[in-house]
């Protein structure tokens, strides 16, 4: 965080910060602190212009706006201590003395005015899932819960893995892992975190922020096998090659730093790909031989498994994300989400020449989460299709 530009008053290596706003006197700027990025939960804390910081609040599962009270005395903040999306408007003082104003579901808080109105909303967030899958003749919904988001796809398109991180993320504090068959059957929960189906089908690739481990587990009889993952906390983007015997993925060190890595399934430990690597979204070529990475300041470099310097795919938009290798990995399905539409397009890798695949009408934008998965002969794919309403609402007489 800086103020004036260039001038930090306080960063960490993890995370993001929401709604910084300016006390009533200049003198302070309040925030909410979420230590992970695809998440709400977090602190609400201040900094003053010599970079003091203060803890105000914490442990609260949702934070969604924050703003002071017109004297100046109280920060207000929307947020929720046992469950689901912040259902109620707290106030805690500098000193960290804090109350609860009203219990509201859904709530965001936006603004207050100095008359004390208080601007707020109702918020309404569904993902839902959208997919074609063999057999079928046109797209169709393929949820689960509220907020499904697919991960992986089968090479043949008959299974997908999938998590929740609607409502049961407040119930289980953290995402749940599924996998489950296109035709139509049950999905079958694979507990909390995240899973990767592998491309044959056979094994899941699953981690949990409780047990902070890569396991890799069979679809059927089987015993699982953790994967050695040495000073590696957390992870996400989790991606395989083709042929099922090397996996990718971002991962934050024990110091704090996220960086990117392959790993070879049967035997080995992770290998570094790219250093300082957070949203990379990397994408494995069909042989695990090159890793195709988002770069931080836009646009996608391809990285060689031999050490050799990193190379900038010709013909990709700063805007856009790796989705898959296609062709033989002779092109790269890259994805520009628009906030209307994802636009998919094909780009030589040789050439740079591209190549519209589909538009595909969703809401999803900028993300943190994969947009579409996708099979390698581009048959069949499953993306995410949020559905966000919001009703804005002025309270007067809230003390």
């Amino acid at each position: 965080m800086e103020f004036p530009p260039g001038h930090v008053l306080y960063q960490q290596k993890a995370g993001w910060f929401g709604h910084p706003r300016f006390s009533p006197d200049g003198r302070m700027i309040a925030y909410e602190n979420h230590p992970t990025v695809d998440t709400d939960e977090g602190s609400i804390e201040g900094v003053d212009l010599s970079g003091k910081r203060t803890v105000l609040s914490k442990g609260s599962l949702s934070l969604e706006g924050l703003a002071w009270s017109p004297d100046g005395k109280e920060v207000w903040f929307a947020g929720a201590s046992h469950s689901g999306w912040a259902d109620s408007i707290h106030a805690v003082t500098l000193a960290g003395k804090e109350r609860i104003v009203s219990l509201l579901p859904s709530v965001r808080l936006h603004d207050i005015a100095r008359d004390g109105r208080v601007l707020l909303s109702r918020e309404s967030w569904r993902t839902q899932l959208m997919g074609l899958f063999p057999g079928d003749t046109h797209e169709h919904p393929y949820s689960w819960l509220d907020g499904t988001s697919a991960n992986a796809i089968s090479a043949d398109g008959r299974a997908i893995s999938f998590y929740e991180g609607g409502e049961v993320y407040y119930i289980e504090g953290d995402l749940l892992g599924y996998y489950r068959r296109t035709d139509g059957s049950a999905a079958v929960r694979l507990g909390t975190g995240t899973a990767a189906i592998s491309p044959d089908g056979k094994w899941v690739l699953e981690f949990s922020r409780k047990g902070r481990k890569l396991v890799v587990h069979p679809i059927g009889p089987g015993e699982p096998k953790e994967l050695p993952t040495p000073e590696l906390v957390d992870f996400g983007h989790l991606v395989w090659s083709d042929d099922g015997q090397k996996i990718a993925y971002e991962a934050q060190t024990s110091q704090n730093d996220w960086n990117v890595y392959t790993q070879r399934v049967g035997s080995g430990s992770p290998i570094l790909a790219k250093a300082s690597g957070r949203n990379a979204f990397p994408i494995l070529s069909p042989d695990g031989g090159m890793l195709a990475v988002r770069e931080e300041r836009g646009g996608i470099s391809l990285y060689r498994m031999d050490g050799s310097q990193p190379v900038a795919v010709k013909g990709v938009l700063d805007n856009e994300y790796p989705i898959r290798f296609a062709k033989g990995g002779r092109s790269l399905l890259v994805a520009e989400p628009t906030g209307h539409q994802l636009v998919l397009t094909l780009v030589e890798l040789a050439s740079g020449r591209r190549e519209l695949w589909k538009r595909l009408t969703t809401e999803a934008r900028g993300t943190t989460r994969a947009l579409i998965v996708v099979t390698p002969d581009l048959k069949y794919y499953a993306y995410q299709s949020p559905r966000y309403s919001s009703d804005l609402y002025i309270v007067d007489n809230l003390r």
